[in-house]
């Protein structure tokens, strides 16, 4: 069972120079403070952890291969787990089951840290109106309103305020 994500070999290791924090402390504060994440406790905590997988037999070894791909271990049910931004409500499960002919694909998510929205992921959108669409304005209206409107988007985003989530303020 390969342990893999595609050419980053599991790491999942930001390709950015420098970062900061995107989770807030036990304040609710997020630290703002530039860093360079290879030079962090953490990453060399994950790193050694990695390196145990890999000589455990937990990653497969042409993991780190660009000509590797974890769609035709995904396909054939021959994985443990490949890590990867999650979408909420099992969307990101259900996508890949989808995308992958295997109807007897059994996917489930796993939650490793608290749900957090940063710009690095949702300034990789695109939206497009095909031009056979029926109706383009009020598509370009809806394109509008998910970027105006912050109750849509999070229900698209999450599901129902109440009922598929709850907001948890803390204190700061």
């Amino acid at each position: 069972m390969p342990f893999c994500n595609g050419n980053m070999a599991f790491t999942n290791m930001s390709d950015y120079i420098v970062n900061m924090s995107g989770m807030p402390d036990a304040s609710g504060k997020v630290d703002e403070t530039i860093l360079d994440p290879m030079e962090t406790p953490w990453m060399a905590t994950y790193l050694n952890t990695i390196h145990k997988y890999f000589t455990e037999g937990y990653i497969d070894p042409n993991s780190a291969l660009t000509t590797y791909d974890t769609n035709v271990d995904l396909n054939a049910g021959k994985f443990f787990v490949e890590p990867m931004p999650l979408k909420g409500n099992g969307a990101k499960a259900s996508e890949l089951m989808e995308a992958s002919g295997n109807s007897a694909l059994n996917l489930g998510e796993i939650y490793t840290e608290p749900k957090i929205v940063n710009t690095s992921d949702t300034g990789g959108s695109m939206l497009a109106i095909p031009v056979t669409s029926e109706n383009p304005v009020a598509a370009m209206q809806f394109i509008n309103l998910m970027h105006s409107d912050p109750t849509l988007i999070n229900m698209m985003l999450y599901g129902v305020p109440t009922t598929d989530w709850t907001v948890t303020l803390i204190a700061g």
